[in-house]
């Protein structure tokens, strides 16, 4: 960015433009043909905020809870993700995992799963996630592993790395059900995109082993499935037989 547009992009939101003040935020914390300033973006994001924008409430909130360009207040953080949580995906999140955890405001397992529920319903994958784990381990509401599976596929197909985790774990533990197979090919894929526990699950023998086992069986077998072994028997032809 020129100089002068620089200029033109702080006139503008001294003058009340929220949305270059929210910009001018993102610039300062990202270095972005600027040199990186917390304090500074903070001063920018605190005057977006202030105009009622909904995305840069949501980020100041985030900077009371890092202690960004400010002092860690968890309380303020908590406020701003309420006064934004209905417009923004993001801070209905935050607002979610403030309750779970009790961060700034009383914990409370429901409230947490509700806006969960809501972020989720929103598209935000990060949030359907978690309301994924608020069913599969009964918290803020009732256990329930067939929707814990859905959110989780949800969040896996949308390209979140603990989405295919916890996908891929629901299918190793049959939680609903038992494919191992599938539960390998989302192991792989967490790994590929980040998640740092996929990789053990990848070195579990039951992972590890599948294609030999696979293989062996159908060859003792001649093809045929056994009655306790279905999950040993994918859905098509991966590989070769073994003799």
């Amino acid at each position: 960015m020129q100089i002068l547009e620089q200029w033109d992009e702080k006139k503008a939101a001294r003058a009340g433009d929220v949305d270059a003040a929210y910009r001018l935020y993102w610039r300062y914390k990202q270095g972005d043909e600027v040199e990186m300033n917390l304090n500074k973006a903070f001063r920018w994001v605190l005057l977006a905020a202030n105009g009622d924008n909904p995305e840069a409430q949501n980020a100041l909130g985030g900077c009371y809870a890092r202690g960004e360009g400010t002092e860690i207040d968890p309380s303020m953080a908590a406020i701003y993700y309420q006064k934004s949580a209905s417009r923004s995906a993001h801070a209905m999140n935050n607002l979610g995992k403030a309750y779970e955890e009790g961060n700034g405001i009383e914990i409370n397992y429901r409230k947490a799963f509700e806006c969960y529920q809501k972020a989720a319903a929103m598209g935000h994958a990060s949030a359907q996630v978690s309301l994924g784990n608020c069913y599969y381990e009964g918290r803020g509401t009732h256990i329930d592993y067939r929707t814990a599976h859905e959110w989780y596929k949800k969040a896996a197909l949308a390209g979140d790395p603990n989405g295919m985790y916890h996908l891929a774990d629901g299918f190793l533990e049959g939680r609903p059900n038992i494919d191992l197979f599938e539960a390998k090919r989302w192991y792989i894929k967490a790994m590929e995109s980040g998640n740092p526990r996929a990789a053990g699950r990848l070195e579990k023998p039951v992972i590890k082993y599948l294609e030999y086992g696979e293989r062996l069986i159908r060859h003792l077998t001649k093809g045929r499935v056994i009655p306790g072994l279905e999950f040993l028997a994918p859905t098509e032809e991966k590989t070769p037989d073994l003799l």
